[in-house]
């Protein structure tokens, strides 16, 4: 029975930010991202089979250099696609950026055979997970009556949410409930689940018997500073369906970082990770941003970042505008509130406050402001 390698949300595209120059149609953020599918790609046996959870490109029309490069990096792989919600332009069977791949694309619930174990591909769909995702299972067993009594394994595009999660990702509409997820597993006598969608990696001990049951897989690449960190990124899944066997490897590659004023010195800052790849943010007090950027230039001297950018720090903005609506609040009179609003409130070197306040005053109240004024 053959090993099965799952991956997840690779986001392949030309991204913007730090995209650098293109070459035959590509930038070199896109030709990082695709390094690290080589990675697995060359490491895999010739008959071994390769799932990708979802969102192999970040956008649903990725030019034709984008689609030729990963289609030649797969053509001689054993791949099964899901279609994620980066790359779908409508539920519909076709409608979505993997067709001129020409691989064993799930664009609609289905069940798919390796021969040795019987996979459930359930593609993202628009709507509440919870309520599609059973339904899907069903129609999905329905349609492709299974022979044999091959393990099966459910594949979708969905994250897993836990009880202490955050309300964002509990309640949100692509989340399914792991209470949820042991219950069907448990009806269709499903022996493991692999997700995408969700980028941070996470492995679950779901069984009774504490066997691994569920793993969000996780980002092969992260998508910028919305995924920051070293860790938990470039995520590899290997599974043995009869050993039950999991192992997993995290490839290098892009990485974002953030990193707060003070920086201290550039040759303390880490080493990036072999054959990694590490951009960095930079949050800093407005006047000291020039600084920031000769710091990271000084990063990039010395090998550790790729690039990165100063980015003004608006928490003092953000915290002097609270305490301004908190001092506003606790007034009796619009015009005392007004009047406390405008005392608090973070204004530029050189503003005077009395001056913006009779402004104010007057656009309440609807005085006419001449050039004068």
């Amino acid at each position: 029975m053959s090993e099965i390698v799952f991956i997840a949300d690779p986001h392949i595209a030309n991204h913007r930010a730090f995209g650098g120059a293109l070459v035959a149609g590509i930038n070199r953020r896109c030709r990082l991202a695709c390094n690290v599918l080589r990675e697995v790609v060359t490491h895999l046996d010739p008959a071994q089979p390769l799932v990708i959870l979802g969102d192999t490109f970040d956008a649903p029309d990725p030019i034709p250099q984008v689609l030729a490069e990963v289609g030649d990096l797969l053509h001689e792989t054993h791949a099964a696609f899901l279609v994620g919600n980066h790359e779908m332009v409508s539920s519909a069977p076709g409608d979505h950026a993997l067709g001129p791949l020409c691989h064993r694309i799930a664009d609609r619930p289905m069940v798919r055979s390796t021969g040795d174990v019987d996979l459930i591909l359930i593609p993202f769909r628009a709507g509440q997970a919870v309520e599609t995702l059973p339904k899907d299972i069903k129609s999905a067993l329905g349609m492709y009556p299974r022979t044999g009594k091959a393990p099966l394994l459910l594949c979708l595009h969905y994250g897993i949410s836990m009880p202490g999660d955050p309300d964002y990702m509990r309640l949100a509409p692509d989340a399914v409930p792991l209470q949820l997820v042991n219950q069907l597993a448990a009806e269709h006598d499903i022996q493991a689940v692999f997700a995408g969608h969700w980028h941070t990696h996470q492995y679950l001990q779901a069984r009774a018997d504490g066997k691994p049951l569920v793993v969000q897989v996780g980002a092969l690449v992260p998508t910028g500073w919305d995924n920051p960190g070293l860790d938990g990124y470039g995520t590899v899944v290997h599974y043995d369906p009869l050993t039950e066997a999991m192992t997993v490897e995290h490839l290098p590659g892009p990485r974002f970082i953030k990193w707060s004023w003070p920086p201290g010195s550039p040759n303390a800052f880490p080493d990036p990770p072999k054959g990694g790849q590490v951009f960095i943010r930079v949050t800093a007090p407005a006047d000291r941003l020039d600084d920031a950027r000769l710091w990271i230039e000084e990063l990039r001297t010395l090998g550790k970042v790729e690039a990165g950018e100063a980015v003004p720090d608006e928490a003092p903005a953000k915290e002097a505008a609270r305490k301004a609506a908190e001092s506003a609040r606790s007034s009796d009179t619009m015009a005392a509130a007004l009047a406390a609003f405008v005392a608090a409130m973070p204004l530029a070197e050189g503003v005077d406050r009395d001056e913006v306040l009779g402004l104010a005053r007057k656009y309440l109240t609807g005085g006419a402001i001449c050039e004068s004024d």
